[in-house]
């Protein structure tokens, strides 16, 4: 609209025979997420990348299986791949998953990848966090990681820790699950919590609009067949059994810290 001195300068925006008249309102699009889940049934075509040397590895879909498969053919590799799929507030990501092979090779590692960020420009910027599984001689280990490039740090209990009695053996079905919820991480492993001195962990690099995945690692002088499937994001709200689990649990942690017990030092020396 500009402004006219004069009534003569002015134009009428809508004829006056006209028998009613419209206003026209801006479109506002509300976007909800919803689940999203992938069972491998055709291959789903997701992007991968080795983002360190070696890169000798990649992902594939088993069609006698409906899985999907990582492969990483040489030592102390990490191989990433994901669907393309968003996160926006809070959420549970899921999947199956275990070890193929070679036999009782150690620290062989499978994971949910969730927080994905790459640099369009140089792929090997990367940055995301990890419920890690790492195989052991009978037995699995777990950590939640931070990886920054190829920076590892450890959210939990100050590196791996062998897998509880509720954590399959190494080369047998895991589901391992994610939660982000209120800014903190909750981990868990065919349907229990594990269990981690630090957990839930704040996250404090966790951001709207980041990728999940999933990982595939080998450790030195190995090489690695991880399996994965029934892969699923579904978002979280206030009233949902597994966000007010989580909170509950997050509330008990920190009663837990903030207990004190009030008793005379000892004097050793008496």
């Amino acid at each position: 609209l500009v402004p006219a001195n004069t009534p003569a300068a002015t134009v009428e925006a809508q004829a006056s025979t006209q028998a009613g008249l419209t206003a026209y309102s801006p479109y506002i699009d509300v976007w909800e997420q919803t689940h999203q889940i992938e069972r491998f049934n055709t291959d789903p075509g997701w992007e991968q990348i080795l983002p360190k040397d070696p890169t000798d590895g990649w992902f594939e879909h088993d069609p006698d299986r409906d899985t999907w498969v990582g492969i990483v053919t040489d030592n102390s590799a990490l191989n990433l791949t994901w669907p393309g799929w968003f996160t926006r507030g809070d959420f549970k990501l899921e999947v199956d998953a275990r070890h193929v092979g070679p036999l009782h090779k150690s620290f062989n590692g499978l994971g949910l990848v969730f927080n994905l960020e790459i640099d369009k420009e140089n792929p090997r910027d990367h940055h995301f966090y990890a419920l890690m599984i790492a195989m052991g001689a009978a037995q699995n280990f777990w950590s939640l990681v931070r990886f920054d490039d190829t920076r590892a740090t450890y959210e939990t209990n100050d590196g791996y820790r062998g897998g509880p009695n509720f954590m399959n053996d190494w080369d047998k079905w895991n589901h391992l699950e994610v939660r982000v919820i209120d800014g903190y991480i909750s981990v868990y492993c065919n349907d229990k919590p594990l269990p981690g001195r630090t957990l839930p962990v704040e996250g404090k690099f966790l951001a709207d609009g980041r990728l999940v995945g999933l990982v595939a690692t080998s450790y030195e002088f190995d090489n690695a067949v991880v399996e994965y499937d029934n892969f699923k994001l579904t978002p979280l709200y206030p009233g949902d059994p597994e966000y007010d689990e989580a909170i509950q649990m997050r509330e008990a942690q920190v009663a837990l810290n903030e207990v004190q017990f009030d008793t005379p030092p000892l004097d050793l020396h008496k």
